[in-house]
Parts: C-alpha cells; structure tokens; sequence
C-alpha cells in the first residue's frame, strides 16, 4: 500500500534507551505469539512479528505493561492483528512513553469502549506505518488516547473505516497529539468527530488527508486554525471541522481536493500519480504515496466573475464528489474513463453561467470548462437598499441581504415578506449587533409565500417591546431556515386568552439552527413547530406560557442538542374554571427529541375562581401523543403542588385520550425533580412510558405514579449519582467516573445529553482508588459502622440513599475532615426521624469530587 518501509533494526534499537542490552526477539522463532515476545522484551528491546494474520486470546489485547520496547511487524500489507470483532489490538494503560513504539501492522475488527485499535492512557507512545480499519469503540474507533504523559506521535497511519460514538477515527482527551502523514478515510461518528475529536489537550495535523467522514464533522473539539498545515479536507459531507472560527482551505497550506486514491472502494488508498496530495508542501499529504497510474479523465477550467476577476474557494459538486477553486479560480476534477455525471458551482455570494455541465461517458481531458458569476448577489443595507424590506424587495432567487450592524425599526423594518423568494437575510456583524425592534402589534417577518430551505435568516436579533406582537410565522407551506438568531422580549400583555398566539415562532418543515429564544412570553409560549421541522443547537430559556412555557410540537419535528432552561408554564384564571400549567419546557403531541438538556423548568399551578386550586402539569414535558426521546437529560425540573393536590409529574406528565399515547425515553437522565408529586405521572389507562438504559436519582417526590410504574431495575433502568462536573455552574457533562458514561454502565451507552467532560487529576481531586469505604457489618440490624479512608484532608459528604436514588439520611454534610481512616456509625435512623425498613440502600461518600458508594442490606 504504500507505507514507508520499516527501519533497518540495528539503526532502530540504537535509538531505544538501554540499547547495549538490546535484544530481537522473534516471533514466532523466538515466541509462539505477540503477546508471549512483549513479556519476554526488557527495556529497549525489539518484537519483531512475521508476516501472517495473527488472531486469538494470545495475539490481541496486547499489554506493553509500561516498557520502553518497539514491537514491529513486517509493514501494514503483511502483518496482520485480527481482533476478531470483540477484543482490541494494542494496550498501553500506564508508563509507556514515546521511545514506546508500535509500527507495521496492519489492526483490523477492533472493539473496545476506549479505542477499537489502540488504547494508550496515562502513557505515551510513537505509532507509526500502521493501518487500523474497521474497528469500533464509544470513544475513538481507531486510536484512544486519555491522560497522557507526553506527545504521543501519529506517524503515516492510515485510519479506514473506523467508527464511535466520538472520534471514529482517534479520540484525545487531556492528551497532547502529533499527527504527522496522517490519512483518515471513510470514519464514521454518532456524535462528535467522524474522524478526530480533541476533547481536551493541543493537537497538531501536519500532511494529513482526511477524506470521506461521514455521521458527523471530521474534526470537533479544541482545533484551531494553527492547528492544521498542509492538509487536504475533501468530501466529508457533515464538514471539515465543526466550528465556524478554524479557517482551513487556503490557510497554512491546506487545501481541498479529490485526493485520487488507487481504489477508494476496495480500500487501497494509496495514490495515483496524479493526486495533488503528491508534492503538496514540498512532501507528500497523507500516509501513503503514489501506488497506481491508471489513465484519467481531466475536467479543468477557472470560475471567473463577469468582469474577469478569479473567485477563489468556490465549490464544485460533481457526481463522486466534490473540489474548490484556488486563489486563481481554477480547478480540476480527475476521472476514470466512462465517467458520466454532473458538475455544478456553487458560491455564497454569485450565481454562475451556466448553472451546471452535465457529460456522458467521459473518454479523455476536457480543459476550459469555465463558469462565470453572472451576477453578484449581495444587497447591503442601509448602502445599497435604505430599509431590509426595500432590500429583500431589490435581492433576486440566491440573493444575499447583507444588513449593517445598527437598530432596525419602523414600517419597512418590520413585516418584513420575503415575497416567495429563496434569498438570504444576514446580519453583517452577527446577532448582537444588527437589531430588528417590532415596536407595534404585529409580525417583524413573515414567509406565506412558499419560500424553501434557501430562504434564509441568521445572524439577527428580532427584539419586541410592547403589544401582541410575534417574531416569526411561517404560513401556507413556507420552509425557511432560521440560523443564529435571537428572538427576545416579545410580550403580550393583558392577560391570556385562546386567541393569543404564540410569541416567538409559528411554523412547520422549517429549519431552525443554533438560535437563542429568551424573554418572551405568551398564551402558548415562544413557539408552535409543526411536523417535518428540524431544530438543532438551540437554547429556549426564560420564556413564559400557559399551554407550554416554551415550544408546542406537533407532528414528526426533530430537536437535536437543545437546552430548555427555566422556563415556566404558568396558571391563569379565566372567567369560569382554572387553567393551570402543562408542560414547563415542551407541550408535545408528537416530536423526536436527541441530546438535549431540560434544566430548571416549571409547570405552575392555578388558582380557581369558582372551582379549586389545581396543580401544574409535567415541569418539563406535557406529553399528548407519541414522542420519543433519546440521550436526554432532565435536572432540576418542578411541578407546583396545591394545598389539596400533588402535582402529577414534577418532570413528566403524560395524558391518555381516545388511543393509547405512548412515550419512549432511551439512555435518558432524570435527576432533581421537585417534592410536589413523582417525576414520571401517566394518565391511567390510556398512557405508557417505555423507559430504556436510563438513570434515575434524586427525585424527591418519587420516580413514577399514576399507571407509570418505578422504571427502576426494568430494562436497563437504574439509580446512580450521575456525577455532573459541576451542576452549580450549569455544568451537567460527566466526571469520568459517572454511571452514565459506556463504560460504567451495563448497557454500555452514554445516559444524557452530555459526555465526559472532568476527571481526576491530582492538583484538584483525590487520586482514583485513594476514596475508600465500606460497612460492617453488612447485612446488618440494626446498626452498621461506615468506614472510609482520606488520602488527605477535605470537606466529606456522606448520605444514604434508597433504590430510587432519594436521599434518606444525612450523616455529614460539607464536614471538615482530616487525612486518614474514619468511622461513623448509622443507626438506620432517617432523616425524617423514622427508622429505616428492611431493604437495601445505598451510602454515599463525596470528597474533593470524588465519590465512592457501598450497597448496604438492612434485614429485620
């Protein structure tokens, strides 16, 4: 394939320490597998592995056991770990470093919940001329690397096919990383990173192709522009890299184009001679050089405007990929012979002439097959266009709006209509700067046109101050896009009546991208969203509503990694009865919600003028039709309680009807629900709740009523601190030790919106296995003595749970405590002032953020 050879071994262990007593131990000469020649190996020893696919218990989970050693195979094309689907390749868990070395092999059918191919923690280590395919993992499909104590060096490794939940090609956290000829090809991810996350630590890409990552961006995490040198990014569908300020293409080198690997499909990505990755930079991109030099087809030719200028950096799409134009406009797209498709231009600011080429059976070169930017489609305001209504009135189909930063308000600066066309209205300076103010009764822009997808508005801030006043409708089939917005202080006062719509947002089939709603509030909250809507990265928070405090969902909308954060449904009192609140967040009769966070939303009560007092409904959720909801975290949400009532769901709350309506939670987390009724209520009869690999713990009022019964020890479902970083601070993602995380969980998924984002490290927490505690004796009756061991002074918590994760007794709380074992005994007295019943509880340590629990069993 390819590789750089393998060095000559005499000039390799003269460069490992200890090298006077270097020794070359053979395998299979010298030892029957790899796993017997790593134990045989001292410092600055070298395996040297045979050609062959090696598999078997001997020959995978390979341990390095800390040894400075190079274990070699005869190159990627020859020497072959076969992990077998279930186990993973090599094993470096402690005290390896970079004269550590792994070159050679080719690892294939890894699987592992850190590392599918490697896993390296607490460690460094030099890979080099390695080719991991098809290995899986939650965290790094290919390559792991947590914690570790050096620079751990990526050398012409190839990453094929690898997929995670994060990171399926590598996967660093804490950790610092050096890719170097890196190719990664064809990874997938769930989550995060089709093919690198950097979760934590600095990373580094030098020469590196990556090409054909799908699922999720390829690069996520802490990158930046220096981060990145000429590297080639072509192809990956869901984007190079997930953050708006890493400027790649035309930066430091890196460029983007169809690498022209010898056979993609049949995974050879060696190649051919003509690939702009030979030569790049003065070397060549990727880990791999030139391996085929079959004929191409070459479509070239330059994108001008009408006057002649180059446009750089505009997209080709064309059918088996895509290219961009350099600084001098020009491009090219390499073909196999035969090739039939189409080749379209596409740019944010012009349309082109013509709009595409088509070809059929492409036999040889085609140069000058050149695009003109017929015209540039950008309207400014105030400059071109004194108000946005005059400028969207003046912008053709693909136009761009492009508005000053400044405060818009007045006649042509509110119902705004975009007429049916597919035009973007942008603010230049982001949302922050660039105001809309409805200052009357009405709508600040409206689409009931029939406007696509294309029709978009971002980077604004549509800001209400009086009347019954709405941000946005979407009528009579329109499907904008809405992106970065803020949709703020849109009030209707006066009280609450059935015809006051909703304050923010009316629409269906729309999609709505990374924006803010705050501050408004109305009959139905901020937003009604209809079936076939999409809205990912965004946050609804202090908004206020009666039938929900935030959105109404209906049909089959699609929320993707929203926050719901203090939001209430409030009561009110009509003439006649009493309405109270339902559904603190989301009143839904239908919906997909994936990745979000409800935090500290609440569904209020009302107070009846002829009728009782009545409790609110569902603090978080009011759930009237089938909703499915997955990796979800719900903290912290209340329903109000009356004199006369608990509230029914101080989280949930879902109602029957005419049909059953049933609502599936998978891998979700519910924590800190308020004491006025349980978590989880279902009407009875008429409602289910299908609860799946998801954590329960510290919900006051209990974790289910009504027909719900306790999710608990059913399907996965548990109780367990979840162990947020630090929820005080809003910080709900996961000490490394947390339940809720694949590895610490029978199910081996991620319960919750949120992944691992703290872990121990000595300058701020005790070190893993210095928390200790136990019970003795256990069972016991009627008292037990608790034990535990300090490593060194701190403030301790200690409390009893039961099974449902509700806290019953409070030994000590935030008490100061020196280094050393500690005893304190509990008598099975609770907090309440009752005694314990027979059962089995949970005691709690926490220390400097740690914690620890013992299972104790009260027989009577």
């Amino acid at each position: 394939m390819g590789f750089r050879g393998v060095p000559h071994l005499l000039a390799l262990v003269a460069l490992l320490p200890f090298a006077a007593a270097a020794a070359v131990i053979d395998v299979p000469g010298d030892q029957p597998s790899i796993a017997a020649g790593i134990a045989m190996a001292s410092n600055g020893d070298t395996v040297q592995v045979a050609p062959g696919t090696w598999a078997g218990v001997d020959n995978v989970n390979l341990n390095l056991a800390g040894k400075a050693i190079a274990v070699l195979g005869a190159g990627p094309g020859q020497t072959v770990i076969d992990c077998g689907g279930t186990e993973q390749g090599f094993l470096l868990l402690g005290g390896e470093t970079v004269s550590t070395l792994i070159e050679g092999f080719r690892i294939v059918n890894g699987s592992g919940g850190y590392g599918g191919g490697i896993r390296i923690e607490s460690a460094a280590a030099t890979l080099r001329a390695l080719s991991i395919e098809d290995c899986v993992a939650t965290r790094g499909g290919g390559i792991s690397i947590r914690y570790a104590t050096d620079t751990v060096l990526l050398e012409d490794v190839v990453l094929a096919r690898n997929s995670a939940d994060s990171g399926g090609g590598c996967y660093a956290y804490q950790s610092d990383v050096a890719h170097d000829h890196v190719t990664a090809v064809a990874n997938t991810a769930a989550t995060y990173s089709a093919a690198f996350h950097v979760a934590s630590g600095t990373s580094t890409f030098s020469h590196c192709l990556v090409a054909w990552n799908t699922g999720q961006s390829a690069v996520n995490g802490a990158v930046y522009t220096e981060s990145f040198a000429d590297c080639d990014f072509y192809s990956n569908p869901q984007g190079d890299v997930a953050h708006d300020w890493v400027e790649l293409v035309g930066v430091n080198g890196n460029f983007a184009a169809d690498p022209l690997f010898c056979d993609r499909a049949g995974g050879d990505y060696a190649l051919h001679e003509a690939s702009p990755c030979l030569g790049a930079g003065g070397e060549r991109v990727g880990a791999l050089g030139a391996g085929c030099d079959y004929p191409l087809a070459v479509l070239s030719g330059s994108i001008e405007t009408v006057d002649g200028l180059p446009i750089a950096a505009a997209a080709i799409d064309f059918d088996g990929g895509y290219t961009r134009t350099d600084a001098g406009g020009h491009y090219a797209i390499f073909l196999l012979p035969g090739w039939s498709g189409t080749v379209t231009p596409s740019h944010e600011f012009y349309l082109f002439e013509p709009a595409s080429r088509s070809y059929a059976n492409l036999q040889g070169s085609q140069p000058d097959q050149d695009f003109v930017g017929a015209h540039p489609t950008l309207v400014r305001v105030p400059a071109d266009a004194p108000t946005l209504q005059a400028g969207l009135d003046a912008a053709a189909p693909g136009d761009t709006v492009l508005v000053a930063p400044g405060l818009y308000e007045g006649p042509d600066n509110r119902e705004l209509d975009f007429g049916g066309k597919d035009v973007v209205l942008r603010g230049e300076a982001g949302a922050e700067a660039t105001v809309l103010l409805n200052a009357s009764n009405g709508v600040l822009v409206r689409f009931d046109g029939g406007e696509g997808p294309g029709a978009v508005l971002e980077d604004l801030t549509l800001r209400g101050i009086q009347g019954y006043c709405q941000a946005i409708v979407c009528a009579d089939g329109a499907t904008p896009t809405l992106r970065r917005l803020i949709v703020e202080d849109h009030l209707q006062p006066g009280g609450y009546t059935d015809e006051t719509p909703p304050a923010g947002l009316v629409g269906s089939s729309l999609r709505v991208e990374d924006c803010l709603f705050r501050n408004n509030s109305a009959r139905e909250g901020v937003a009604r969203i209809g079936g076939g809507a999409r809205v990912t990265g965004t946050r609804f928070e202090n908004n206020i509503g009666t039938e929900s405090g935030t959105v109404r969902v209906d049909g089959d909308a699609l929320f993707e990694r929203c926050v719901f954060a203090n939001n209430i449904a409030q009561g009110y009192t009509p003439e006649l009865g009493c309405a109270r609140g339902r559904g603190g967040a989301v009143y839904a009769t239908g919906g997909s919600f994936t990745d979000c966070l409800f935090v500290a939303n609440e569904a209020g009560m009302c107070h009846g003028w002829s009728s009782p007092d009545y409790p609110g409904m569902g603090g978080a959720m009011y759930i009237a039709g089938g909703v499915n909801l997955t990796r979800c975290t719900f903290v912290d949400n209340v329903a109000t309680p009356t004199d006369d009532f608990d509230a029914p769901g101080t989280t949930f709350y879902i109602r029957g009807g005419f049909s059953r309506v049933i609502a599936n939670f998978e891998d979700c987390l519910v924590t800190g629900s308020g004491d006025g009724g349980a978590a989880l209520y279902c009407d009875p009869g008429t409602a289910l709740a299908n609860f799946s690999c998801s954590l329960f713990w510290d919900n006051a009022g209990g974790n289910a009523d009504g027909d719900c019964p306790d999710p608990v020890g059913a399907n996965g479902n548990f109780a367990a601190d979840p162990l947020f970083c630090d929820p005080g601070a809003g910080n709900f993602s996961l000490d490394a030790d947390s339940p809720c995380l694949p590895a610490n969980n029978a199910c081996g998924v991620r319960i919750g919106a949120f992944g691992q984002g703290c872990g121990v490290t000595a300058a701020e927490t005790l070190t893993p296995g210095a928390l200790r505690l136990s019970g003795h004796p256990n069972p016991f009756n009627p008292s037990t003595q608790l034990s535990f061991a300090l490593p060194e002074a701190a403030a301790v918590t200690l409390t009893v749970h039961d099974l449902a994760g509700r806290r019953v007794a409070t030994l000590l709380e935030g008490a100061a405590l020196d280094a050393g074992e500690q005893s304190l005994r509990w008598d099975g007295r609770l907090d309440g002032g009752g005694r314990a019943t027979s059962g089995v509880y949970l005691a709690r340590l926490v220390a400097r953020g740690r914690t620890v629990s013992q299972k104790l069993v009260l027989l009577k």
